[in-house]
């Protein structure tokens, strides 16, 4: 090798460790319902438009890969988290020598490698240890991969439970065109979980008891792998806009909704438009105690405007 070919081969080695190296990847995972954020005891709508709320929802995490670089597929193994809904949840998948991420995969529930052991050979911090309430169902089944719990209904009061589990049921999402941030070592994958999938084309209006791994267990599991998780498109919690912030409540609404706001950004302009861009409702909100009637049902787009502009814009859906 002549010393011109020897310089490029320096040169090129040099390039490579600059523009790969060690990053830190954390998943977060924004839990939406309707649009707003994850809350217990919020009624929310599935695709049918059967009310529901939860009072539970808790689920596994498991055997992640992230693709990166042209499509090398790393694995992490040893990566488990047992997610809470409710909580805010990020999963640090450790460090992986890589400079752009193109997919990541995970499966939801615990793979058959370690889905059949004991939970007592884990300490309780760790996510496959023993819980309380337990997420573990027993020596042959397993882990429970899913715990989704609530009310259904036209009153939201017919408990539903769904504990589904099986090593059949274990299914692998794949998710690309990621929302990434990067902060220094730090490589952020955004993720949105629209909750309300987790039940698609499920009637919980009666109720509903299903604990195992058939029926809509299956359902369940199936809705976790195609329907819930997505690109993250930033969450739509009620935030400020420009300099304040603003609340509609309830949200989705009976036909009586209120807006709370600083008081100084009174009166507000509020334009409601229907999803093809026709206005059905412009009103001036005078004050925070000003309830807005509206006697027409469906999914709306609320623009508030104060004298300084645009400030805020809410989807409101109207039962």
């Amino acid at each position: 090798m002549n010393k011109t070919n020897t310089l490029l081969a320096i040169l090129f080695c040099f390039s490579f460790l600059f523009s790969n190296g060690q990053k830190n990847v954390v998943v977060k995972i924004n839990h939406l319902q309707s649009g707003q954020s994850f809350a217990l005891d919020q009624v929310s709508q599935n695709n049918n438009g059967y009310d529901h709320k939860f009072k539970r929802l808790q689920y596994y995490l498991s055997n992640f890969s992230i693709v990166h670089d042209g499509g090398t597929e790393t694995h992490l193994d040893s990566v488990w988290a047992l997610v809470n809904a409710n909580n805010q949840t990020e999963v640090d998948l450790g460090e992986i020598n890589l400079s752009t991420v193109e997919e990541i995969k995970f499966g939801v529930g615990v793979e058959q490698e370690f889905n059949h052991v004991d939970p007592a050979l884990f300490p309780v911090s760790h996510p496959l240890g023993p819980k309380s309430p337990s997420m573990h169902w027993g020596w042959s089944a397993g882990y429970r991969f899913a715990a989704v719990e609530g009310y259904g209904g036209s009153s939201v009061s017919n408990l539903f439970e769904f504990h589904a589990l099986g090593d059949n049921n274990y299914f692998i999402t794949t998710i690309d065109n990621l929302s990434i941030d990067e902060s220094g070592n730090t490589i952020t994958i955004n993720l949105d979980a629209d909750c309300d999938m987790i039940l698609k084309d499920i009637d919980v209006r009666s109720g509903k008891i299903v604990h195992g791994s058939t029926g809509d267990a299956v359902n369940i599991m199936q809705n976790f792998q195609n329907n819930v998780f997505s690109p993250s498109t930033g969450t739509a919690n009620v935030e400020e806009v420009s300099s304040f912030k603003l609340n509609v409540f309830p949200n989705p609404t009976y036909g009586v909704f209120n807006v709370s706001a600083p008081i100084q950004q009174f009166p507000l302009t509020l334009t409601l438009s229907d999803v093809t861009g026709k206005m059905v409702l412009n009103q001036i909100i005078q004050n925070p105690n000003s309830p807005i009637n509206i006697e027409f049902s469906g999914l709306y787009i609320a623009q508030f405007t104060t004298s300084t502009g645009v400030q805020f814009v809410e989807k409101l859906i109207v039962k």
